[in-house]
C-alpha cells in the first residue's frame, strides 16, 4: 500500500467523522428547537390557565360579595351581561384546565340556584379554590381560621 492510498483512507475516515459530527449536531439542534418550542407552549398554556383561574375566582368573589349587600348579585349588570361574563370564565376554564371537577364546581356555584349566603355554597367555593391551587401544581393550604371577608363596609369614610 502506497502513501497516497493510506492518505485517501485517512481522509475518508476523517470526512466520515466530520459528517457524522455535523449530522449529530443538526439532529441535536432540531431536538433542542423542538424542546424549546414545547417548553414555550407549556409556559404559555400555564400562563393562560393561571389567568383563567384568577378571573374565575375574582368573578365568584365579586358575585358573593355583591349578593351580601344586594338582593340581586351584580345589580348594575343585566342578566345577559352576567351570563356572558360567567360563560367567558367557564369557557376559559374548559379550554385551559385539565381537571373536569374544577370546571364542574365552577358551574355548580353559578347555576345551583341556592342562596349565596348558605354554608354549602361557601364550602363549594372553598373547594373550588383548592381545586384551582391543585390545577396550578400548588400545594393545598389550610387556613387556621377558614373565614373570609367578602364585603367590608364602613361609615367612617371622611
Amino acid at each position: 500500500m502506497n502513501l497516497s492510498s493510506i492518505m485517501n483512507i485517512a481522509l475518508s475516515g476523517i470526512a466520515g467523522a466530520v459528517l457524522a459530527l455535523i449530522g449529530n449536531n443538526l439532529l441535536f439542534n432540531k431536538r433542542s428547537k423542538n424542546y424549546d418550542l414545547k417548553l414555550e407552549k407549556e409556559l404559555a398554556v400555564y400562563k393562560y390557565k393561571t389567568e383563567a383561574i384568577l378571573e374565575a375566582i375574582e368573578f365568584l368573589e365579586n358575585y358573593i360579595a355583591s349578593s351580601q349587600i344586594e338582593k340581586t348579585p351584580f345589580k348594575e349588570m343585566t342578566v345577559n351581561e352576567l351570563t356572558i361574563q360567567a360563560r367567558s370564565c367557564m369557557d376559559k376554564l374548559v379550554v385551559y384546565c385539565d381537571n373536569a371537577e374544577l370546571v364542574e364546581t365552577f358551574d355548580s356555584i353559578i347555576l345551583k340556584g341556592e342562596t349565596v349566603k348558605s354554608k354549602e355554597y361557601i364550602e363549594r367555593f372553598k373547594n373550588f379554590r383548592t381545586l384551582c391551587r391543585k390545577e396550578l401544581g400548588l400545594k393545598n393550604v389550610k387556613f387556621q381560621k377558614d373565614e373570609f371577608y367578602w364585603c367590608i363596609s364602613t361609615s367612617n369614610i371622611k
